[in-house]
């Protein structure tokens, strides 16, 4: 299929048979490979129809991947474990006779301060006493007033 013939009779000889006679034909695109080929049915080598791709970081996609990323990090990972460090640094530093709140809204005096729990007094008419969790004071209201 590289060439293209064309089959001609010639008027000048009535007797002669018909002749062929191969035409240049314009460059097929071939299908399976969208390459052009010549007439003699060459294709074009790698270096002549490709350019080399771009830098990754010149590419727009990877930029916006990258910055997306960078985003998404500092507002679901940096942001709440800057907030849990500061909590924790808090309730180490709670002591005796400070005033704390909780998550539930009740407000105390610290009494005692255990490993993993806090006693509050809650009521002082009653000497009402409750035993929370550390993880449950929401803030120290002592620091607040001073």
């Amino acid at each position: 299929m590289n060439n293209i013939w064309i089959l001609a009779d010639v008027a000048d000889d009535a007797g002669k048979e018909l002749e062929s006679t191969p035409v240049d034909a314009a460059p097929v695109k071939d299908i399976e490979t969208d390459a052009i080929e010549g007439v003699d049915g060459s294709k074009p080598t790698d270096e002549e129809d490709t350019t080399p791709p771009p830098p990754i970081w010149k590419n727009p996609q990877i930029i916006m991947l990258g910055v997306m990323f960078i985003i998404m990090y500092f507002l679901l990972i940096k942001g709440p474990k800057k907030k849990q460090k500061k909590h924790t640094q808090m309730v180490k530093a709670i002591q005796k006779n400070a005033r704390i709140q909780t998550i539930g809204g009740i407000i105390g005096t610290v009494i005692n301060v255990k490993d993993n729990e806090i006693v509050i007094k809650i009521d002082e008419s009653n000497n009402t006493k409750m035993t929370i969790s550390k993880g449950a004071v929401s803030k120290v209201l002592s620091d607040e007033i001073n």
